[in-house]
């Protein structure tokens, strides 16, 4: 562009410009947003280093090699993020792709039970 000067930068890993992630959020059947976030961000050793220390009231970040959902990640985003928030009246509707860690109803049946109205 003219008139525009270089700008370069030097990065020591490439590990330090890029992050994955996958984040996800609940949305009430009356259109509602529910108070908590779930966030998995890909670490290549599956945690966080200790030296990171962040806390947020109401996002939940869990570290995992892949941001590709475990049927370990399904779990603690239902019992750590989900569920804690269904308590009480508020109803929401579950629609789950056909990724093989989602296909265990006995996981969805023992963690958010099915509640008859």
């Amino acid at each position: 562009m003219k008139g525009s000067i270089p700008i370069f930068g030097d990065m020591s890993s490439i590990a330090t410009m890029s992050h994955s992630y996958m984040s996800m959020v609940v949305i009430g059947m009356d259109g509602t947003l529910f108070p908590h976030m779930y966030v998995l961000v890909a670490e290549p050793s599956g945690h966080f280093p200790a030296s990171m220390a962040a806390e947020f009231p109401n996002v939940k970040v869990y570290a995992n090699r892949s941001t590709n959902m475990t049927k370990r990640d399904l779990q603690i985003f239902l019992e750590q993020v989900s569920w804690p928030d269904l308590h009480g009246n508020n109803r929401v509707l579950f629609l789950v792709h056909s990724w093989a860690a989602k296909k265990d109803d006995d996981l969805y049946n023992r963690i958010v039970p099915v509640r008859v109205l």
